[in-house]
């Protein structure tokens, strides 16, 4: 396997499959959906939890995965399918994020907007792997992914850190506790402390109720819920906003 990722009750992979490709398998508890492999024609069978690992199967939009061509005299013709590379996964709570070729797939319990799948989807919880196509295109493709329990994170090519879900505490960065059922761009450096800008992020970790980032610069940003001094930032005061990790330890 290539990679892992625990969440509450369950666990995902990729690992390369009986025929050489990289394939990204579930297993534990699946009441929420969060195994990715659908419902099936018996619910309860199909949500029940999983001992051993399945196969998720992920599929990329076919005008994505599929090209079309033209011969000479404009006969139109289907171009070799682009390769589906699994490049990371990550697991909160009682859901998951799958990162496939720079789009985001996730798939599991929904509340509070944690898949990123819009407002209407608090209805029911995703029991396939559903993508993520609210990102803004001059973010350019998504190259990092982080779950917390209740909320995710992605950053993207270009460096921008984006956030969805429950906003208790100010874990999304968006300047208040509102949730987010849609990626939020967050601006991360134009606080006190920052470098005065909107800097570029490289990573992002998505913890319980508090989120971290770290930018091109090395910085480290946090903000959320900050009770223990999980932030780092001096204090035990909440931050609603990304706000600089006193580095005085390592510097």
């Amino acid at each position: 396997c290539v990679a892992a990722a625990a969440g509450f009750a369950h666990s995902v992979a990729i690992c390369r499959g009986a025929g050489g490709a990289t394939e990204v398998y579930s297993w534990g508890k699946n009441a929420q959906g969060q195994l990715g492999l659908g419902i099936g024609d018996d619910l309860g069978t199909a949500l029940a939890d999983k001992l051993t690992p399945e196969r998720v199967t992920i599929t990329l939009p076919r005008s994505e995965g599929h090209g079309q061509g033209w011969r000479e005299g404009g006969e139109a013709t289907e171009t070799p399918a682009a390769p589906v590379v699994f490049q990371a996964v990550s697991c909160g709570y009682h859901h998951t994020l799958v990162l496939v070729s720079g789009r985001v797939f996730s798939f599991g319990e929904t509340q509070n907007g944690r898949c990123g799948h819009g407002p209407d989807s608090h209805r029911t919880n995703a029991f396939f792997p559903t993508i993520v196509d609210a990102f803004p295109a001059e973010g350019g493709p998504v190259v990092s992914i982080s779950c917390g329990y209740f909320h995710s994170l992605a950053v993207s090519v270009k460096g921008a850190l984006y956030s969805f879900g429950a906003g208790k505490g100010g874990r999304l960065g968006n300047g208040c506790t509102d949730d987010e059922w849609l990626p939020y761009r967050v601006t991360v450096g134009a606080g006190a402390g920052g470098s005065g800008g909107d800097e570029r992020i490289v990573a992002c970790s998505g913890g319980d109720m508090h989120s971290l980032a770290i930018g091109e610069s090395g910085r480290v940003y946090g903000m959320g819920y900050n009770g223990t001094g999980r932030l780092g930032v001096g204090d035990n005061a909440p931050r609603y906003e990304p706000a600089l990790v006193n580095a005085s330890a390592w510097v």
